[in-house]
């Protein structure tokens, strides 16, 4: 099978992450992947293959008719059987190609959000209907982003499938930690997450700043950037933690950072499934997490995590500190989700049901 993934752009983030580890491994079982990146970026991914980068300007994204020209272009030399939008921008730049320039090669988008909690407008409500429309199917990262998308988009749910994201088996292999980057002074907190209003880290400071209360030794390492980093740094200032809240930038080494903190922390207020949890969990590191988009199908309360209802922040503080005294019970969530994530989340068994469900989409279209 020939195959183009398409991603936002060379970034540190989940979804780009993801899409260049599947195409590696969708590459290994011997189909034939091209990286497609929209925009520019100079993040070194995890893929072998041929990466090709469009260097498009983001700002022209509603019209750029070159740029949707050029793709067009690679489309047509390249015949892949299908072509896979992952997130973001992508699938704006593979529609309008596919309408303008006449191309016929199926598109199927990977849904790797509760695209409800972006949705504030009718405007944005029928624009992405339209998107979808013209798109062979949608596989979605969870079962609720995929309800989500059913209902929100009224999509044809027989032309939806869930599969989640997976991790390496590397990451089950302990790493030397990143030396004098990890704080001495314990109990050490991380956070990886883009610095978005979604991902909520003004939230995670003030959850933080009530830690500190019972552990006033406790460090809280962020990893990751953004437009609110630097109000993000502001409130910890505000609020005292400017020694104890460590801004690590962007990194391609967080399982090191994982295998030394105490735990791992997540309290965005929108989510779809975030592989940085199944590395947490696959790096013994005990997830404390608010219960958004499909982080509930991983985090299982009390059993693989601890999931709180999103914005108690009572409740999110409380089972910090539980995880932090109770040795027996944290090693029981640590063992729970090891387990877990061994059994049904690794990239190779995760590769092999993407070129299923391409071939179920290009049956279907046959049809």
């Amino acid at each position: 099978m020939k195959i183009i993934q398409v991603i936002q752009k060379p970034q540190m983030r989940g979804a780009e992450i993801f899409s260049a580890q599947l195409s590696e491994h969708l590459n290994i079982l011997g189909h034939q992947v091209i990286l497609v990146a929209v925009f520019p970026g100079i993040a070194k991914l995890p893929f072998r293959g041929r990466i090709i980068q469009m260097n498009r300007k983001q700002a022209l994204r509603f019209c750029d008719v070159a740029g949707w020209y050029s793709f067009a272009k690679l489309v047509n030399e390249f015949n892949p059987d299908i072509i896979q939008a992952n997130a973001a921008d992508t699938l704006k730049s593979t529609i309008f190609s596919k309408l303008i320039f006449r191309w016929n090669h199926p598109v199927v988008y990977r849904n790797a959000n509760l695209i409800s909690g972006f949705i504030n407008t009718r405007v944005k409500l029928w624009f992405n209907k339209f998107l979808l429309s013209h798109t062979a199917g949608v596989i979605s990262v969870s079962e609720i982003c995929n309800v989500d998308c059913i209902r929100l988009f009224k999509y044809p749910e027989n032309k939806t499938v869930v599969i989640p994201i997976g991790i390496e088996n590397s990451y089950f292999d302990k790493k030397e930690t990143p030396g004098d980057l990890i704080p001495s002074k314990k109990p050490v907190l991380l956070s990886v997450a883009g610095m978005v209003p979604e991902k909520n880290h003004k939230g995670l400071i003030r959850i933080f700043s009530r830690i500190k209360m019972s552990f006033s030794e406790a460090q809280l390492v962020l990893i990751g950037s953004g437009r609110l980093e630097n109000e993000i740094r502001d409130l910890a200032i505000s609020l005292g933690l400017q020694d104890s809240v460590h801004f690590m930038g962007n990194r391609n080494d967080v399982n090191h950072f994982m295998n030394d903190s105490n735990i791992f922390l997540l309290p965005s207020l929108v989510e779809g499934l975030p592989a940085v949890i199944l590395e947490a969990m696959a790096s013994n590191c005990p997830v404390v997490a608010y219960d958004a988009g499909g982080i509930s199908e991983i985090v299982r309360n009390r059993e693989t995590g601890m999931l709180i209802p999103v914005n108690d922040v009572e409740m999110f503080v409380n089972a910090v500190l539980e995880v932090l005294t109770d040795e027996y019970f944290r090693n029981t969530l640590v063992s729970n989700a090891c387990t877990l994530v061994k059994q049904q989340f690794d990239n190779e068994s995760i590769a092999v049901r993407f070129a299923d469900a391409y071939n179920v989409i290009l049956n279907q279209e046959v049809h």
